[in-house]
């Protein structure tokens, strides 16, 4: 541990959060890629390139460039085992192997409601859909993106085996009109690598207006609450699905 260290807050406590909250516990960048990452195993898929189909799956185009391939869980589970010695099926770190790092404090279930300064030196704020700091620091800052993402996961043995040579470790793109999805192979359940156990993970984009009634009606779920960044899972209503 430095001596005098700082004291340092991090608001927002997801990949981004979490990422720099590593980072500062480690004795600095000139240590970041040897210190980072204390858990054995395996934690992304590599893929040697993009491919692009078109409606009717046929291979349009390929470009060579190799891609790590990783989950949301698995990041975050490895990096809390890093940040405060949590463990998970994802990743087991014993809490004596970070002493020397410096404490290391994860605040569950926080919301912030206001903003006062005190004898913390540095304060890192990183904004996610429901921690809202960022509200109280720029309160006239809303920007969205211009477009809605639909995401879902396909377990890989739900799949035939067609559709599994086609996607096999390859990120897959079908771009059309205003909108693109992206389909790629991802760790499974507790960040299995195994085939037949991971996931086939989809992400469409498309081009929404912020003001339009198309982003108004996917944005409100089955109990008629209107939601500003993200539905949580079951709440989409079925008429929205349906389209």
């Amino acid at each position: 541990m430095r001596d005098n260290p700082l004291n340092v807050v991090i608001v927002g406590g997801s990949l981004a959060g979490l990422m720099h909250g590593v980072m500062i516990k480690r004795l600095g960048h000139n240590e970041l890629l040897r210190k980072i990452d204390h858990c054995d195993g395996e934690y992304a898929l590599l893929s040697p390139g993009i491919q692009y189909v078109d409606t009717d799956l046929n291979v349009t185009g390929y470009r060579k460039v190799t891609q790590m391939l990783t989950s949301w869980n698995v990041l975050y589970y490895r990096l809390r085992a890093n940040f405060d010695g949590f463990q998970s099926d994802y990743c087991t770190k014993s809490r004596e192997e970070l002493e020397e790092q410096g404490e290391a404090v994860y605040n569950i279930g926080k919301r912030v409601t206001d903003v006062t300064y005190t004898d913390c030196l540095v304060t890192v704020k990183f904004d996610d859909l429901i921690n809202g700091g960022r509200g109280h620091l720029q309160p006239d800052l809303r920007p969205y993106a211009g477009y809605l993402k639909w995401r879902g996961t396909v377990a890989e043995k739900d799949v035939t085996e067609e559709t599994k040579a086609l996607f096999n470790e390859k990120v897959t793109l079908n771009v059309m009109d205003h909108s693109y999805i992206v389909l790629y192979t991802i760790p499974g359940e507790s960040g299995s690598f195994k085939p037949g156990e991971r996931l086939l993970n989809f992400v469409w984009y498309c081009n929404c207006p912020e003001d339009s009634s198309e982003f108004k009606n996917a944005m409100t779920d089955i109990d008629g609450h209107f939601h500003r960044s993200t539905l949580p899972p079951g709440k989409m209503r079925e008429d929205v699905w349906a389209r």
